[in-house]
């Protein structure tokens, strides 16, 4: 009957095992919330500049045609300029929007996160579908993880996703420059999107790491603090016995000094007690004495011949 009962325990451990795991992981994934307020302000303000950088670049890639022979020798299509200027202006309206303080700390985030994969789905339009632009989404994945929030990436996969498939179905060329793709620009669009999902994986197990690396740091930090409260405890409760035994020891002190001082006191008063019974002694001696001298002296006079004959 024991032995009944250890095999589904021992069968769902693995199970319990995998499933705190996973919770653990879960819990450990950045939200954004984890970084002050100052840090992100500097962060989301680089990636700001990054991105208005890219706006000068898109022009001149987007206004360009032929073939660059120069350096690549690679062949950029050619682009109707009020496509070139719109796609430019939506990049710059997404640019402007996360810097507006009125919008909370993750819409920014999300804003700016959307304005740099826009601009990587520009690029690999005006490029003409470049596999090598496409490389830009992955920086773009590495730059945004500087927000250590898994909002930009799940952005980043789904704009991918979306993105190479919608436009792929629409105008295929500009998103691919391959065969095999222009003929299954969904297929294609997973593919892309499973790619950045494993940066993002790695990246998240990175975040991983790090939060468990802090939250140890912290712990030391807190049980340092701890011990610091303790030690600074001890020497004021030492201080506060010390003050006491000096109190205790000045009241003894003092109580010895008035103790010795009532003694004195008595001795005082035990001799001038002494003194005054002595002196009593002597008068009462003094005054009987006097009495029966003076009684003699009344006797002899009153047998004197003198009295007699009178």
């Amino acid at each position: 009957m024991a032995g009944s009962t250890s095999r589904p325990d021992s069968a769902r451990s693995p199970s319990n095992r995998s499933e705190n795991t996973l919770r653990e992981f879960v819990t450990y994934i950045p939200s954004g919330d984890t970084i002050p307020e100052s840090t992100w302000r500097s962060r989301h303000r680089k990636i700001l500049l990054l991105l208005a950088a890219h706006v000068p670049f898109l022009v001149a890639l987007g206004l360009y045609e032929g073939t660059e022979s120069a350096v690549t020798g690679a062949t950029i299509p050619a682009i109707p300029t009020t496509h070139v200027l719109l796609e430019v202006g939506v990049v710059i309206a997404l640019g402007a929007l996360p810097a507006v303080p009125w919008f909370g700390r993750r819409v920014r985030t999300a804003l700016a996160t959307l304005g740099l994969v826009t601009t990587s789905g520009f690029l690999v339009h005006f490029s003409g579908g470049y596999i090598e632009a496409h490389f830009h989404f992955f920086v773009v994945m590495g730059v945004v993880a500087v927000y250590e929030d898994w909002l930009p990436f799940a952005l980043g996969i789904g704009y991918v996703t979306l993105q190479h498939g919608y436009f792929g179905m629409i105008e295929p060329s500009r998103v691919y420059n391959h065969a095999a793709a222009i003929a299954n620009p969904w297929v294609w669009a997973f593919i892309h999107a499973a790619f950045v999902l494993g940066l993002a994986g790695s990246l998240v197990a990175h975040w991983y790491s790090t939060e468990r690396s802090r939250e140890k740091a912290a712990e030391k930090l807190r049980m340092a603090e701890k011990k610091s409260e303790q030690v600074e405890t001890l020497e004021q409760k030492n201080a506060e016995i010390e003050r006491a035994k000096t109190a205790a020891e000045e009241a003894k002190a003092e109580a010895e000094a008035r103790q010795a001082e009532v003694e004195r006191l008595n001795e005082h008063l035990e001799t001038t007690a002494n003194d005054y019974s002595a002196a009593m002694a002597r008068a009462a001696t003094a005054t009987s004495r006097f009495g029966w001298t003076r009684r003699a002296r009344a006797r002899q006079w009153s047998r004197s011949p003198r009295r007699s004959t009178g």
